[in-house]
């Protein structure tokens, strides 16, 4: 711990953290751009089961390391995992833990004649006391080498504790699959395998057939569940078996273009599947016995457009339910982490109070406590003293900047529809001039931003812009309609959901005939979409990562994963499919709809992107050029799709303001290089 802070709880209700107006800092106090683009000091932090020991990621800005604290005294442990990207941690038992970690391959021919790039999710094993590594999880069989992941399906702790995960074997049979490298007449099927945690060695308890995709255990590490996946009649089936059988019952099927329900989890102590289903008034989640009998609705209340579900991992239980459209609500399934959330809550006023993690026996919390105009800062919290310690700040150069706060807004689009947005204002100009626009449109699409902090929304507002952040059809988290609505539409209705928000941008207080638009992933095929069918809109636009020729990224798809894979499927719903309506997304490809009109575009691409291939952004580059253009390219050396990286971030921001500034300078130049109001 860094500090230790008495009756922390007190003395938050003495002083509540209510935010107040603060007035507009100068130029020379903004924050750096490192103090935003930084990595977190603290990316993420959970506490062993038994509640004895903190473990969390952090380090300084360029790496990442880590952390192994015992939480009563004694000697804390550093790992530094190598020249892998750490992206994640969970305990397994008290005794050890596993650091996910990402590995980059572009040098393996997986497919059968043409090498791809692929991003390989592993866990390994680490001796909580000591620090050691002990092993990867299944690094020493041959065909889990062909898994993007490998998932932990249950710890079973003990005097030999073990991991039960799923991995990959071969069958005399064919099969498909998400989340493993297949091609027709693939043999590789999903399998069950127990690895010893103290030796890291593996056998296999269990193999599948050829249609299934993906298992399901209890708590014990025995399956329960299985997924089904017929891809000739495109059906999928929830396969199950109650606590003790050994036969295989379905129990639904649907088509994969036709489901209304979603089977979110399984709940141990009841032996039975949370199902989140939904039709035209909303969602609603219900519980479904493997043995057979009735579902029950999981808690009361009426259809809600998005509900989801916190569990608690050590009891495999659901603990909580949670809805809402600017920021999380919750109906608390458990009274005694509702009464901790509520106390929090209630002491850190104004924040977004999440329980990140928290023992066994529910005696340590940790906390994680933002707002959009304050950085996430983590606490261990002792619900039995009523304590808390800091763990510390997550951008420790921001804890004392004035930041912007985020409104949530609504505006309807053309046709109608209602589309939800967040809003960032700068800090008022002291002459009053309206600032400029920049949209910021989230990647996915079927995503969603989430309230509180953003570094690049912040950051941008510290440079005296306003911040649209347009929730357009086809995002997640408003139901599935409005999800399903996006469908077919990239260049159409969700394009237009954006040039709405400009319209209504002007309703705040905001000069929205001065805009760009920016974004990552898709939010980079949006803003190349913006600056060529809308330079009149876009002054200029920065694409990180994105997709500039749909034919073309649908079928750079189908050769990575194949034609049968759920990966391909899925972007010919929700995209198009070339073979059948390759003009009309030729005609919704900036790379092909481009003319000597086109808004200036920053194009930005990660070198080590698996996610989006970097011929996208080059055929945008070649296609600028070939009408006039000479668009500035900026590799983001040795980084991921996701920017996993400092210095890429620092890069990413660093020439979007200088972009910016060229294109859309917040106070507008005159003729004779003086300055004037918007």
């Amino acid at each position: 711990m860094t500090r230790f802070i008495a009756a922390l709880v007190a003395a938050f209700l003495l002083t509540p953290l209510a935010a107040q107006a603060q007035p507009a800092a100068p130029l020379a106090a903004q924050p750096p751009v490192a103090a935003f683009a930084r990595l977190p000091a603290i990316q993420q932090a959970v506490i062993s089961p038994d509640g004895t020991r903190l473990a969390y990621i952090g380090g300084t800005a360029d790496e990442r390391v880590t952390f192994i604290t015992p939480i009563d005294g004694g000697a804390p442990v550093t790992i530094r995992a190598g020249a892998v990207d750490v992206k994640g941690i969970r305990w397994a038992g008290s005794r050890h833990l596993l650091i996910r970690v990402s590995m980059y391959d572009n040098d393996s021919d997986f497919t059968g004649g043409m090498k791809e790039a692929y991003s390989f999710l592993r866990d390994l094993i680490v001796d909580a006391s000591t620090g050691d590594v002990i092993g990867q999880v299944l690094g020493d069989r041959n065909w889990n080498r062909l898994a993007i992941e490998i998932p932990v399906l249950a710890v079973v702790d003990g005097e030999q504790p073990y991991l039960v995960v799923e991995g990959l074997d071969v069958t005399a049979d064919t099969g498909t699959g998400l989340d493993y490298i297949q091609r027709k007449g693939s043999r590789i099927v999903p399998s069950l395998w127990r690895v010893d945690l103290k030796t890291g060695k593996a056998r296999m308890l269990d193999r599948s057939g050829r249609m299934t995709q993906s298992l399901i255990t209890d708590l014990g590490g025995d399956l329960r569940a299985r997924w089904d996946y017929d891809d000739v009649r495109n059906v999928q089936t929830l396969q199950v078996r109650k606590k003790g059988g050994a036969v295989w019952k379905p129990m639904e099927s649907w088509r994969i273009d036709e489901a209304t329900a979603e089977y979110i989890g399984y709940s141990d102590p009841d032996d039975a599947m949370i199902v989140r289903r939904w039709d035209k008034r909303g969602s609603w989640l219900v519980k479904r016995p493997l043995d057979g009998g009735a579902e029950v609705p999981l808690a009361g209340g009426q259809p809600a457009p998005h509900l989801d579900v916190v569990w608690d991992a050590a009891r495999g239980a659901p603990v909580a339910i949670t809805s809402g459209d600017e920021r999380p609500t919750y109906q608390w399934l458990d009274p005694e982490l509702g009464a901790i959330h509520a106390r929090l809550s209630k002491a850190l006023g104004g924040k977004q109070v999440t329980l990140v993690d928290w023992s066994r026996d529910r005696g340590r919390f940790i906390v994680q406590a933002e707002a959009s105009d304050s950085a996430p800062v983590w606490y261990l919290y002792d619900a039995r003293t009523k304590q808390a310690s800091l763990i510390g700040d997550g951008y420790p150069e921001l804890a004392s900047a004035s930041l912007s706060k985020t409104q949530w807004i609504s505006y309807p689009a053309r046709d109608g529809l209602k589309i939800p947005a967040y809003l960032t204002l700068p800090k008022a100009r002291a002459d009053g001039a309206k600032p400029p626009l920049v949209v910021l449109p989230h990647g996915g699409p079927a995503a969603r931003d989430e309230y509180g902090f953003d570094w690049i929304v912040q950051f941008l507002a510290s440079r005296g812009y306003a911040v649209l952040q347009p929730q357009f059809r086809g995002s997640a988290g408003f139901g599935v309609g409005f999800e399903v609505a996006g469908y077919g539409e990239w260049g159409g209705k969700m394009h237009t959901d954006l040039l709405d928000g400009v319209a209504a941008a002007g309703g705040y207080g905001i000069d929205n005939s001065r805009a760009c638009i920016v974004g990552l992933s898709y939010g980079g095929y949006a803003a190349m979409a913006g600056a060529v069918f809308n330079p009149e809109t876009f002054r200029c636009a920065v694409s990180v990562s994105g997709v500039s020729d749909l034919p073309l990224w649908v079928g750079a798809s189908r050769r990575k994963w194949g034609e049968d894979s759920q990966a391909v499927a899925y972007w010919r719903k929700v995209i198009g499919d070339p073979r059948v309506a390759g003009e009309a997304m030729a005609a919704v490809s900036p790379a092909r709809r481009l003319g000597a009109r086109a808004s200036p575009i920053l194009l930005m691409h990660a070198e080590l992107d698996t996610d989006v291939p970097m011929e996208q952004a080059r055929v945008m580059e070649r296609g600028l050029k070939n009408v006039g253009q000479s668009p500035p390219f900026v590799l983001l050396e040795g980084d991921d799709h996701y920017l996993s990286k400092s210095r890429s971030r620092i890069k990413f921001l660093s020439e979007t303001e200088a972009f910016l500034g060229k294109h859309l300078p917040v106070a507008p130049r005159i003729a004779g290089g003086s300055s004037r109001p918007a």
